[in-house]
């Protein structure tokens, strides 16, 4: 006679609710057609959440940037009131716990990072990367309209190869800077684009003449013209890795002051769309391999890298991507390796 060996297993669930609160500091920021309760789906951010709530959400993000707040898919997110004119924004948790036979917490998701929207908002909308030979073939200043030495806002100004541009249509003032290489010895990657000011095309023609409606730097003759990018912040990309990633660093700093490299700051990784990279991906820093003497032998010997910092990759181009530093476990250098995490 066969006989069947059958195990029974109880299984128990128990759920419980957490809570926690972030403040909106203006109550005229909220968003009238917010709805009551928003459900966080798998590729939200914070950014995006408070955009569904709150009509000025970069404010918002940058109150709660010190909260680190942790969001998950499927939290409940909603507007509560604690007093006239006192509102937060809400995000509700709830955890399902399964005993059986061992503790098990049945949350399979990943904490989604905040993206802080104020770090990399210049980037996303202005140039800020050039090919080899891409800014010696843009249009260019020639002359402002009072041979003046500074050319300011308000100022009218003369510039080449707009004939066949639309009035009114905007251009970002730029001009080349630093190579982007991956060693000194190497050809340049690509070339760091210095964005100078705006200016609004009113006559296209040869030479053309245009308005500078804002100055960040100081604007002169021969500074290029390029158009203003396209590109704003999208926050549908899928937080992911690439399955492969070789050889890849760090190899600048945009701004390029500072020794030491930290949290939320902006970096540039020497791969790019041509290597796989992606929007969304999320990286690993590493410190670069030390070499030190064993006291004994005198032998040099490699110390295990370790893990420095936690990467984003937010806007790529052919050859480099930019990336937000999202975490740092410890200061972050030029050179340091990025990984798989």
């Amino acid at each position: 006679m066969m006989r069947y060996n059958i195990l029974f297993f109880i299984v128990f669930f128990s759920s419980s609710i957490n809570a926690q609160t972030l403040p909106i500091e203006d109550s005229s920021w909220l968003n009238p057609q917010r709805p009551q309760v928003y459900v966080v789906k798998n590729n939200d951010n914070l950014s995006t959440i408070a955009g569904v709530f709150l009509k000025n959400p970069a404010a918002a993000l940058r109150n709660w940037h010190s909260r680190n707040p942790q969001i998950f898919p499927n939290d409940q997110i909603s507007i509560i009131e604690h007093g006239q004119k006192n509102f937060s924004l809400q995000i509700k948790r709830d955890r399902t716990v399964k005993l059986s036979p061992n503790v098990v917490i049945s949350r399979s998701d990943v904490a989604i990072p905040m993206i802080p929207l104020g770090n990399i908002l210049h980037f996303l909308s202005h140039p800020n990367i050039a090919e080899a030979g891409e800014l010696s073939q843009a249009p260019y200043l020639i002359a402002n309209e009072n041979a003046n030495i500074l050319i300011t806002k308000g100022d009218l100004i003369y510039a080449r190869g707009l004939e066949d541009e639309k009035k009114g249509v905007h251009f970002s003032i730029v001009r080349q800077g630093a190579p982007f290489r991956d060693n000194p010895d190497n050809d340049p990657l690509a070339f760091e684009v210095i964005y100078l000011g705006e200016a609004r095309l009113q006559n296209a023609d040869d030479p053309a003449t245009l308005r500078i409606v804002s100055a960040e730097r100081e604007i002169r003759d021969g500074d290029r013209l390029l158009p203003i990018p396209s590109q704003v912040f999208e926050s549908d990309f899928i937080l992911t890795s690439p399955r492969t990633l070789d050889d890849c660093k760090i190899i600048a700093v945009p701004d390029g002051t500072g020794k030491e490299i930290g949290q939320f700051q902006v970096v540039v990784i020497n791969r790019g769309d041509d290597d796989g990279i992606d929007r969304g991906h999320l990286l690993s820093s590493f410190d670069a391999a030390r070499v030190v003497n064993d006291p004994h032998t005198k032998e040099k010997v490699t110390l295990p890298k370790s893990l420095s910092g936690s990467l984003l990759v937010f806007k790529v181009f052919p050859k480099v991507s930019f990336a937000l530093v999202l975490k740092a476990f410890r200061p972050i250098h030029l050179q340091d390796e990025v990984g798989i995490p």
